[in-house]
């Protein structure tokens, strides 16, 4: 059984990745794929984003930023990816400071 907030969370992640372009949204999963593989033991939202094509893409397609964070709770919903329970400040200016998760792969195979 699902929580209340875990459905909302749900609902949330539904609505930003539906109202993002699906040629961007292939080019970000592949993206964080390729990350998976290239870090299979810790990564986080920032080395996504720091990813050359990443902002490329985020800027030609008007993509928001909660797409970003989107993608990895869809990723973790599909047991890809899972939280290491470690946070670590956000190295992006823009992000000032905040606290991001650590995130590993699920598959033993990366």
């Amino acid at each position: 059984m699902t929580s209340i907030g875990q459905q909302l969370a749900n609902e949330g992640t539904d609505r930003v990745l539906a109202n993002s372009n699906e040629e961007a949204k292939q080019i970000l999963w592949e993206e964080l794929m390729t990350l998976m593989r290239l870090q299979p033991l810790f990564f986080t939202s920032d080395d996504l984003q720091s990813r050359e094509i990443v902002p490329q893409i985020m800027k030609q397609y008007c993509i928001h930023p909660n797409s970003i964070p989107a993608l990895f709770r869809k990723a973790s919903s599909k047991g890809l990816i899972e939280k290491t329970g470690q946070v670590i400040a956000s190295q992006r200016p823009s992000a000032h400071g905040r606290l991001i998760q650590v995130w590993r792969s699920c598959n033993e195979t990366n």
